[in-house]
C-alpha cells in the first residue's frame, strides 16, 4: 500500500508540474474568472507606423562598423568611420626616407550580411576631431578631395594572417597610396614631437565602403572591427638612400588607435525603391499599417498608440493583472544573412517627445518579466506592460505613443518586419489584457 500511495503521489505531483508549464497568461484563468472576477480582453486597438530612428552617439567606442549592403527588404546601408591615428612613439626620425608601402589594417570582430567583395575608399581629413567631443551617426568631418587609397576586397573575417613565423588575428588590410605614405614621412620634428602636434599635421582618416556592382541586391555586409586594438593601425614601410635606419635602410613605423584616439561611426540608409517603407516615413503620425519595420544602426523604429485603451473604464474600477503586447514577425521577410534583433526595446514618449523607460521595465531591469527577447520558435517578441496600462487608466500618464527599437541600435545592424495594427494584417500585433474588477 505504501508503494501504491507513493506512486499516486508522484503521479499527482507530475501532473501538477506539467500543468505549470502552461503559459503564464493561461494559468488558473478559468478558476479566477469564475471565483475572483478576473476578465480578459484583446479589444485594445493598436495604431502603428514606422519612423526613422533618432541619431545616437557613436563616438569613441571599442568596436566600430564599416561596410555597405543592399537588403532586399530594407534597402541600402553604409557604415563609415572617422578616426585619428596617433604616434606609437613620440619623436620618430624619418630623415629623408621614402615610402615603400603603407597599409591600413583593422582587426575583425564580426560581420552582418554577406561576405561578397566591397570597394573600400580612404580619404584624409581636413577637419579636426577632438577626443573630448561627442559625435553621433549623422555627424561628418570635412575630408580631402584626394584619395589616400581605394581597394576592392573580399572580406575574410575568419582567416588568420601569417607573416614570417608569426600568426595574427583576421584583419581587413587596405593598401594606401605611397603619396600618402610620403606625406606622413614629410612631417617635421615638431609635428612628430607629441600627439597634440601630430593630430594638427595628420588629422585622421575617413574610411567608407561601396558596392562592386551597384545593381546587385542582397550584396555586401557590415564588418565589425576591434578599434582600440594592437593590430588596428597604419603601418608605414620606408627606406632611405643612406641606410640610416639599418636593415639596408628599410624600416617600418606604426600609427595606432588607443584609448586617446577620437573616432566615430557615420551611418547612411537609403530606402529608395522600397515603397512600403517610404510610404510610412512620409505618412502622418496617426497612420496605421499592415507591417512595421525595426532596423539597427540608427535605421528604423516603430511608433504606436493605444487610441481606445480607455474603453476599459466602462468596466468600472479595475486592476490590470497582465497586459501582454505580442509582436509577430512576418516570416516571409526573414533572411539567414540579415538576422533579426536578439532583443527589442520598448519605451514610452513623454509630453516633450522624449523617450522614457516604462514603469514595467523597472520590475526586473528589462529581464524576463518585461520581455522583448526574440522567441525563435514562435517568431515573435512579447512585452508585459501591465503597469503602463494601469497608469493610463488611472490618468497618471497619457498616451503620447510607444516606441519600439532594436537593442544596441548604435552598433547592431539587425532588422525585423513585424505585423502592424490593422485588422487586415496577417501578423497583427495584439495586446492581451487580464484584469480584475474591483467593484
Amino acid at each position: 500500500m505504501k508503494n501504491s500511495f507513493s506512486a499516486s503521489c508522484f503521479l499527482a505531483l507530475a501532473l501538477c508540474l506539467a500543468s505549470c508549464k502552461k503559459e503564464n497568461s493561461n494559468i488558473g484563468l478559468d478558476l479566477i474568472d469564475d471565483q475572483l472576477g478576473v476578465e480578459y480582453t484583446e479589444a485594445a486597438y493598436l495604431q502603428a507606423h514606422t519612423i526613422r530612428e533618432d541619431s545616437l552617439v557613436t563616438s569613441n567606442r571599442s568596436a566600430t562598423s564599416l561596410g555597405y549592403y543592399d537588403d532586399p527588404v530594407f534597402g541600402k546601408t553604409t557604415a563609415s568611420v572617422y578616426s585619428q591615428f596617433l604616434l606609437s612613439t613620440t619623436g620618430p626620425n624619418f630623415g629623408t626616407a621614402t615610402c615603400d608601402s603603407v597599409i591600413l589594417s583593422m582587426t575583425f570582430k564580426g560581420f552582418y550580411g554577406t561576405l561578397s567583395p566591397q570597394v573600400f575608399t580612404v580619404y584624409t581629413l581636413n577637419g579636426m576631431m577632438y577626443k573630448d567631443s561627442t559625435y553621433d551617426c549623422e555627424d561628418s568631418i570635412d575630408v580631402s578631395t584626394s584619395l589616400a587609397g581605394v581597394q576592392t576586397i573580399y572580406p575574410r573575417p575568419f582567416d588568420s594572417l601569417f607573416a614570417g613565423n608569426d600568426t595574427f588575428p583576421p584583419q581587413l588590410r587596405i593598401k594606401l597610396n605611397n603619396s600618402f605614405g610620403n606625406f606622413l614621412l614629410a612631417a617635421s620634428a615638431g609635428d612628430l614631437a607629441s600627439n597634440t602636434a601630430w593630430v594638427n599635421y595628420f588629422k585622421g582618416l575617413y574610411i567608407t565602403a561601396g558596392p562592386v556592382n551597384t545593381n546587385a541586391r542582397k550584396a555586401g555586409g557590415i564588418l565589425s572591427f576591434k578599434w582600440a586594438d594592437a593590430n588596428t593601425k597604419i603601418t608605414l614601410y620606408y627606406h632611405d638612400a643612406y641606410g640610416t635606419h639599418g636593415n639596408q635602410g628599410r624600416a617600418s613605423y606604426s600609427f595606432i588607435v588607443d584609448g586617446n584616439t577620437a573616432s566615430f561611426n557615420h551611418y547612411r540608409h537609403d530606402y529608395s525603391g522600397r515603397p512600403a517603407i517610404t510610404a510610412q516615413l512620409n505618412g502622418n503620425d496617426t497612420a496605421n499599417y499592415d507591417h512595421v519595420y525595426v532596423q539597427g544602426l540608427m535605421g528604423l523604429k516603430t511608433k504606436f498608440y493605444l487610441p481606445n485603451i480607455q474603453f476599459l473604464k466602462s468596466q468600472g474600477d479595475i486592476a490590470v493583472n497582465k497586459a501582454e503586447l505580442i509582436l509577430q514577425t512576418d516570416a516571409s521577410t526573414m533572411d539567414n544573412d540579415f538576422a533579426t534583433p536578439s532583443k527589442l526595446v520598448l519605451v514610452a514618449l513623454d509630453s516633450a517627445g522624449k523617450q522614457i523607460l516604462l514603469s514595467d521595465y523597472y520590475e526586473d531591469q528589462g529581464g524576463t518579466y518585461f520581455g522583448g527577447t526574440w522567441d525563435a520558435t514562435k517568431k515573435q517578441y512579447r512585452f508585459n506592460i501591465a503597469r503602463h496600462i494601469q497608469d493610463l487608466l488611472n490618468g497618471e500618464k497619457q498616451d503620447y505613443g510607444l516606441i519600439l527599437l532594436a537593442s544596441g541600435s548604435a552598433v547592431n545592424p539587425h532588422r525585423v518586419v513585424l505585423g502592424g495594427g490593422t485588422t487586415s494584417s496577417p501578423h497583427k500585433m495584439r495586446l492581451k489584457i487580464t484584469y480584475t474588477k474591483l467593484n
